[in-house]
């Protein structure tokens, strides 16, 4: 608001409302304010709009400062304010402006942390006769402020005028014209009929609110709703973890009730090490909807925090409320199997995988569990019979790549680089669409290729996702580039969670090894073989190579 007076009066008096309500007849017997004849009660309604906030702000004043406040309104000094004075629309609309710029100054609006500017739109200007002959005063502005650009606004308003004056002090947020109301701390509707009616038990007493804070959003079509999920969906797929988080709260803006965008919360914090965030979004979506995805997520953040019986329960109670025979069942099912073959229980993984592959006897996720428990069985051949025809339905790398060890175990040599030379074509596919595979390739070139080009891949990796899992791939890259020193630590971050995978505590053996600290060594081989004796194909007999040298 300019801080001229002359051209705010003029512009504020072009939109003035003169509703003068005349009371004269002396049949009617006036009454004393209801809230007493000394108050000043003060309404403000806000309003979140399309492109404005809009503020309704009506005083309601008793006798006395009626009375006090005719030295501003009867400029003549006639002391008369019945028909002679209110005739002069002039001074009416000068007295309006007037009142509607030291309002507005004592009305604090923010809108995300910046100070809105108001402008008067419309004002009322009306008596009512009082008691003992006075009159009271209704005063109504109507301001608007500007709506910054976004999809969601926090705002607050701070009522600071008349503070000395006892009175009736509401204020209500509302939302129309596409906007959601997310939360609030006054409510949406009024209880005094903008000052029309005193509820009798109030009189005594009446709000005191000067005060609210409220965030409003964007309404959405469930179409577009869906679309910001499907962005944040697509960018998790290409392992673009950071990317995802904003679509998530976008989505959550205008929906803080959408699970889907919740489960894109966990699944990102969880993949770039934010553990704290993922626990917290994690339990509000079981909160919110408890069901398989949900059940689901919070198994795999009790597994990584060493929970394993937790994760067991979790995703167990996953399994009962899918439906049986659908793809979500056998997908909890295989994951059940997984929990329990990774902590060395062979047979009881086994009955999920089979109990998947009753469902579905070409599921390829449940023929690499049973090939997985024929393996650390000493089957080798059924085990690749499995794997194989895994590989042939899907080929996805943790299919190919134990396949491939299966081979280079039987002495099927050909057979074993045919299968790594798929995993780097089809990382490459993965690249070419857009893919962040750094981590992947860098376990894989450690293991099977080039330990400089893993080491590179895994400090990509790291930076851009530095979770424990990420953080034992850049520990045992640094190992095979003979870097034991730098990546101690590293292993040691792997294990910070308690996590009960065998492979990290493997790792973190050899590199303790590698440093000649034979009791570390010692400890972590021995927790990887205790956690899962068949922790992997192809290093499972090492690690008990390893521990009976250090006996």
């Amino acid at each position: 608001m300019t801080t001229k007076r002359t051209k705010p009066r003029l512009r504020m008096a072009r939109a003035v409302t003169l509703a003068l309500l005349l009371v004269l007849l002396a049949t009617v017997t006036a009454l004393a304010h209801p809230l007493g004849n000394f108050t000043v009660n003060r309404y403000s309604k806000v309003t979140v709009g399309q492109d404005t906030v809009r503020l309704l702000y009506i005083l309601d004043m008793a006798e006395i400062p009626t009375y006090q406040e005719m030295a501003a309104i009867d400029r003549n000094g006639d002391g008369e304010a019945e028909q002679a004075e209110q005739a002069e629309q002039a001074e009416q609309a000068d007295y309006l402006a007037a009142m509607a710029e030291r309002l507005a100054g004592n009305l604090a609006l923010t809108l995300n942390g910046e100070t809105a500017a108001w402008r008067v739109s419309d004002s009322i200007f009306a008596f009512a006769p009082g008691q003992g002959g006075l009159n009271t005063l209704r005063l109504e502005f109507r301001f608007v402020a500007l709506l910054p650009a976004g999809t969601l606004w926090n705002g607050t308003l701070q009522d600071g005028n008349f503070p000395d004056k006892l009175g009736w002090q509401e204020i209500v947020v509302v939302a129309k014209e596409g906007k959601n109301l997310l939360s609030s701390t006054v409510a949406s509707q009024d209880i005094s009929q903008e000052l029309r009616v005193y509820p009798q038990d109030l009189l005594q007493s009446p709000p005191r609110v000067n005060s609210a804070a409220f965030q409003h959003s964007l309404a959405l079509e469930a179409d577009e709703l869906n679309a910001l999920v499907g962005m944040g969906m697509l960018a998790l797929s290409r392992h673009d973890f950071a990317a995802a988080i904003p679509w998530a709260e976008r989505a959550l803006a205008v929906a803080p009730h959408k699970a889907e965008a919740v489960g894109l919360l966990v699944d990102a914090t969880v993949e770039l090490g934010r553990y704290d965030e993922a626990l917290a979004e994690g339990q509000a979506m079981v909160n919110l909807r408890p069901g398989i995805a949900s059940y689901s997520r919070a198994s795999y953040l009790r597994e990584l925090h060493g929970d394993t019986d937790g994760a067991i329960e979790a995703m167990g109670l996953a399994l009962e409320v899918a439906v049986p025979g659908t793809e979500s069942w056998r997908w909890t099912a295989v994951q059940l199997g997984q929990l329990h073959f990774n902590r060395g229980e062979w047979a009881e993984a086994d009955v999920y995988y089979q109990a998947a592959l009753k469902s579905n006897a070409a599921y390829p996720f449940a023929l690499a569990g049973r090939g997985r428990v024929v393996a650390a069985q000493g089957d080798f051949e059924n085990a690749i019979g499995f794997y194989a025809q895994a590989v042939d339905r899907l080929p996805l790398p943790e299919f190919v790549i134990p396949l491939g060890d299966l081979y280079s175990l039987t002495g099927q040599k050909e057979k074993a680089v045919e299968q790594y030379g798929l995993v780097r074509v089809i990382q490459q596919l993965n690249q070419a669409a857009g893919m962040a595979v750094d981590m992947e390739l860098a376990l894989f070139e450690a293991d099977y290729g080039d330990p400089q080009t893993a080491l590179q891949l895994a400090r990509q990796a790291y930076a851009a996702r530095p979770n424990i899992h990420a953080a034992d791939v850049l520990a045992w890259a640094l190992h095979r580039n003979g870097q034991d020193a730098e990546a101690q630590p590293y292993s040691a971050e792997s294990l910070r969670l308690g996590t009960q995978d065998a492979l990290l505590y493997y790792h973190a053996g050899v590199i303790a090894q590698a440093l000649g600290q034979t009791d570390a060594a010692r400890q972590h081989l021995q927790s990887a073989l205790e956690i899962n004796p068949a922790f992997s194909i192809l290093y499972a007999d090492d690690a008990r190579q390893r521990l009976d040298t250090l006996h």
